[in-house]
């Protein structure tokens, strides 16, 4: 699969992530809500992680711009 989300983009997906757990562990939100955070959460980092988000695929966004961002010394 082709990426389609930024490093940008990725890296405030794994925030949020991150933001969701701990609102999780902490205990700020309660049961019934807390079960969407936990998903909501894994698919943000699944998305970070691999590159891909098969939302973007759907409607036709594309926030990598195919360049290396990080690394390049041209």
């Amino acid at each position: 699969m082709k990426r389609n989300v930024s490093i940008m983009d990725r890296a405030l997906r794994l925030l949020a992530a991150l933001v969701l757990v701990s609102l999780n562990i902490s205990g700020i939100v309660s049961y019934p809500e807390s079960i969407l955070l936990w998903i909501v959460a894994a698919i943000f980092t699944l998305t970070a992680l691999t590159g891909n988000c098969p939302v973007y695929t759907l409607f036709g966004i594309n926030t990598n711009t195919g360049k290396k961002e990080i690394g390049k010394y041209h």
